[in-house]
């Protein structure tokens, strides 16, 4: 398990940020490194394959394989933040539409309401007309019937006649 690699390997994998973290690895003890030309050949130590519980080597390369750069980690963290937003704001968007086809609907039937209050006043208008019609004939009837009650009276005391006070 204690195969070297060289340290420039990892770069490619990784990109520049891994000198820090070969230098990060190497403080915690999980690395060694010794320099080899121009590069360092690394050595992972028993207590790497212990706290990353690693068995042979090709899970390790594995493991740094797929092992993402922060700022990789970073960008993707930020894509799904704003996809997030997006759907979120989606969402939100589809509840908007939904409460205008409410209040639409609530609107129509309201005008729907109006409508029939405005005939129902309009009948209960007529129907007041065509009962106070004969009313008023019948008061205006009444009037000239007292008028000629009047006038009876008048003609019976003569035109010439003073009342008496």
């Amino acid at each position: 398990m204690e195969k070297p690699c060289n340290a420039s390997e990892i770069v490619k994998i990784r990109g520049n940020s891994a000198y820090d973290h070969i230098k990060e690895l190497e403080e915690k003890g999980f690395i060694s490194r010794e320099k080899k030309g121009h590069s360092y050949e690394l050595k992972t130590t028993r207590k790497f394959t212990q706290y990353f519980e690693v068995v042979n080597e090709k899970e390790l390369r594995n493991i740094l394989s797929t092992a993402k750069p922060k700022r990789v980690l970073v960008e993707e963290k930020k894509q799904e933040e704003k996809e997030d937003i997006l759907e979120e704001k989606k969402r939100i968007s589809e509840e908007i539409v939904r409460a205008r086809e409410e209040i639409k609907k609530e609107m129509e039937k309201d005008k729907e309401l109006l409508e029939r209050a405005e005939e129902v006043v309009e009948k209960t208008r007529r129907i007041l007309e065509e009962v106070q019609l004969p009313i008023q004939k019948e008061e205006e009837k009444d009037q000239g019937v007292e008028g000629d009650i009047k006038e009876g009276e008048e003609k019976e005391e003569g035109p010439n006649q003073e009342k008496e006070e």
